[in-house]
């Protein structure tokens, strides 16, 4: 009986082992957008910003939290998206003080860029790739974008993760030299890691299979007393 339970807890350990790390590929394949600037002097270009007021900024990371104050502590007002323009008041310290819709908040310095200096040339952290030429569609309401066109090749980023039982993928990609985000097809790209419903699809089986050896052990060492007996 010792053996047995011993043996238990070892497939135990093990199916703990493969949870994690069916878990970990899972956060790998679902991660955020990740936009990164390749230029040496970006941080000059963006913090040489700081002692002249610009009129308008715009927004070069993927999101950049607008707070009621200028504190990151303070409470968060508005979460701007990669590409949104406001109107500077001021600057405070290391934030601008903007105006969004009626309201008045703070941006950190280092998120924004004047939008009359060209951003430094991005790469996008990509996990999946378009197998068919495909057309975009709006995030609002599916509509097709006519004027876009994501060829075979072409490396996407997969925002909430891959699943092949949904029609539509919602994807980042290079446009312009800039990121932008819209809905492709499922059925036209491939994800470079391994998808939600194959996690789960493995980890059932697992699951089924460490269940079966439990049941077979138990009966098994059962039998065994009752021919000791």
């Amino acid at each position: 009986m010792i053996k047995i339970l011993k043996i238990n807890f070892g497939f135990l350990f093990f199916i703990i082992f493969i949870l994690l790390t069916c878990f970990n590929i899972l956060q790998i394949t679902t991660k955020p957008l990740n936009i990164y600037a390749t230029s040496d002097c970006f941080n000059s270009i963006v913090f040489g910003t700081q002692n002249n007021e610009p009129e308008q900024i715009k927004v070069i990371t993927n999101k950049a939290n607008v707070y009621a104050e200028a504190d990151i502590n303070s409470s968060v007002l508005y979460e701007a998206q990669y590409g949104e323009i406001f109107l500077v008041q001021v600057i405070e310290n290391n934030f601008y003080k903007i105006s969004f819709d009626d309201n008045i908040g703070y941006i950190l310095i280092a998120y924004v860029l004047d939008i009359n200096i060209k951003s430094p040339k991005i790469y996008l952290d990509t996990n999946a790739i378009v197998t068919h030429e495909s057309k975009v569609y709006s995030l609002e309401g599916y509509a097709e974008v006519s004027d876009i066109v994501l060829f075979k090749e072409t490396r996407v980023k997969v925002l909430n993760g891959y699943d092949i039982d949904k029609q539509y993928c919602k994807i980042s990609f290079l446009h312009n030299d800039e990121v932008v985000t819209y809905y492709i097809s499922t059925s036209n790209i491939t994800s470079d890691g391994v998808s939600t419903r194959t996690i789960i699809s493995i980890t059932l089986m697992i699951v089924c299979v460490f269940i079966f050896l439990i049941l077979y052990s138990f009966f098994r060492g059962k039998k065994t007393t009752i021919r000791e007996k």
